[in-house]
């Protein structure tokens, strides 16, 4: 078996070199030896006989290169589904508070229901800007009072400090030259 398999038989014996019949019984001789020596190995790199009859194929089984991911989240068909599906509420939402507004100008013959809320938004607006007034002057009052304990805090060492005066207060009194007041007059034409 090993002999048909390396010698090749359509070269004459003729022009066969002695290096060449050497070389040829050196591999024959390798193929041979697990057999000669009685030991079962096979030297051919052949696939394993499969059960021809349960998987028609013998040999190895295929290599498996694709990429076998999950799949994550949902379809792109379905994420646009989901948003013609939002779209169209919103447009049916805003045509039945148009058809509302509409109802309820013609039941009770008022402005429309839009110059309603707007009048509305607008006087709760005004009757709120006292109260936020007042929180943010209480607001005010409370951070002055804090930097001033904080001043008195840092300059309790130093006698000639005055708590609370400002730092530009000096014995020069100046008025700055930018803020001066210059009356124009308008030159008819």
């Amino acid at each position: 078996e090993g002999f048909t398999k390396v010698y090749d038989m359509s070269v004459p014996y003729k022009q066969l070199s002695l290096l060449s019949i050497f070389t040829v019984l050196r591999q024959a001789a390798n193929i041979m030896r697990p057999q000669l020596l009685g030991l079962a190995i096979s030297c051919r790199e052949l696939p394993p006989v499969g059960k021809w009859l349960e998987t028609f194929r013998s040999g190895y089984e295929p290599i498996k290169f694709k990429r076998n991911l999950p799949i994550r989240g949902p379809s792109g068909s379905l994420i646009i589904s989901g948003v013609f599906a939002t779209c169209f509420y919103g447009f049916y939402r805003y045509g039945q508070g148009n058809v509302e507004k509409r109802s309820a100008e013609k039941r009770f013959l008022t402005p429309s229901l839009g110059t309603e809320l707007k009048r509305e938004n607008m006087w709760s607006r005004i009757h709120l800007v006292p109260i936020l007034t007042a929180e943010s002057d209480r607001d005010i009052f409370r951070r002055e009072r804090a930097m001033v304990d904080r001043e008195r805090e840092i300059m309790k060492d130093d006698p000639s400090w005055v708590v609370g005066q400002s730092v530009y207060n000096t014995k020069f009194s100046s008025s700055p030259c930018c803020l001066k007041y210059v009356p124009t007059t308008i030159v008819p034409l």
